[in-house]
């Protein structure tokens, strides 16, 4: 695990420029000196600032320097002592100091070399002149976005290999910007190690809070190392979900203090039990099965009947009150996740969209 370090930044030093909106700087926080890879004009902003940083080691011009793969203002990432008032998206939490891409700024007809982007999963394509690979990827605002790589002289089986070797890392590649969207000829790994963003490390803090104050729900984090698990799991990025649940806890505690007619505590555990199905699992069931499978070997969480109604988003239960003011959070959290990563991140399977979108995910 890498440690993170926090100091004051004393100085700021521009070296050179690599790329557009990319370039070689040193850093001086405390008494250390180091490089970082930044756009020079925003990394000022953190001059006189105290950061929360991280570092790793780099080879530059043949010499190895300990070069800032992480820096973000320290007053934006706090101890949560509440799950109310912590911002859970911090300010400049959106940035990634190793993507140098931004998908915002991309123009038809572009062509941009040297890439560099987070990969998060890739889908495989064909017609009866071509074979290609949809890879999605997430740029350094956080931004999800899909590079088609077309496969003309490796046999699919062994670039499907490839690609699933390249999912959850750092990847590099020059891209053409067509009529048909963004396309590329080849993608390579690299060995930068990928951190959780800013707001993860938030998100987990926050659920953690909540579990820890559920008895029923520290069984269930026990029994399945369900948040070590979930920080792990790549949802755009690794331990986006985490994001989602605590997105749910804010608004559910917001509405604990307009309401007393909903079931607070249930809705709490469902925004956690909800993404039991992501859970290692032996079987192939429904979505909602799992999830009331999984919460089922918790006795308190068994006996916790409306959260077994919001968990069965099929149930025969009258649907209550809690149940349809849970589903609403839950679509709302879902729609604001899509505008801030210009994607739909958590696709469900199912061959009925109306009656999916109905359950907002749950189903």
């Amino acid at each position: 695990m890498i440690e993170r370090l926090s100091g004051k930044v004393e100085k700021i030093t521009f070296i050179k420029n690599i790329a557009t909106n990319l370039d070689l700087c040193e850093i001086q926080i405390d008494f250390d000196t180091l490089k970082i890879f930044y756009d020079a004009n925003e990394l000022i902003q953190f001059n006189g600032l105290d950061v929360l940083y991280t570092v790793r080691p780099d080879v530059i011009e043949g010499k190895v320097e300990q070069v800032v793969c992480e820096l973000v203002n320290l007053s934006t990432i706090r101890t949560v002592t509440s799950t109310e008032n912590i911002k859970l998206i911090p300010e400049g939490a959106t940035k990634r100091t190793v993507c140098n891409f931004a998908v915002d700024d991309v123009r038809f007809g572009g062509y941009y070399a040297n890439v560099v982007a987070f990969m998060s999963g890739f889908t495989f394509g064909s017609s009866r002149k071509s074979k290609w690979f949809d890879c999605t990827m997430i740029d350094a605002n956080s931004k999800e976005f899909s590079v088609r790589l077309f496969v003309k002289h490796i046999p699919t089986e062994q670039m499907e290999d490839l690609l699933n070797a390249y999912i959850g890392r750092y990847v590099n590649f020059d891209v053409n910007s067509t009529k048909y969207g963004l396309q590329t000829e080849e993608i390579v790994d690299l060995p930068n190690k990928v951190e959780q963003s800013p707001e993860v490390v938030v998100a987990m803090e926050v659920i953690r809070k909540v579990i820890a104050s559920d008895p029923a729900l520290t069984e269930y984090d026990s029994k399945y190392d369900f948040v070590n698990y979930m920080s792990t799991l790549i949802d755009g990025e690794p331990g986006y979900s985490l994001v989602r649940m605590a997105s749910e806890i804010y608004m559910i505690n917001a509405i604990d203090n307009i309401s007393t007619d909903l079931d607070i505590t249930s809705m709490k555990r469902a925004a956690i039990c909800s993404h039991g199905y992501k859970l290692p699992s032996k079987t192939a069931w429904s979505i909602p099965l799992i999830n009331v499978n999984k919460a089922q070997r918790i006795e308190q969480l068994k006996n916790d009947k409306e959260l077994m109604i919001i968990l069965d988003a099929m149930s025969r239960e009258d649907v209550t009150p809690t149940k349809q003011t849970y589903i609403k959070i839950k679509g709302l959290v879902n729609d604001i996740i899509k505008i801030r990563r210009s994607a739909n991140n958590e696709k469900i399977i199912s061959n009925y969209a109306d009656v999916v979108s109905m359950f907002n995910g749950l189903l």
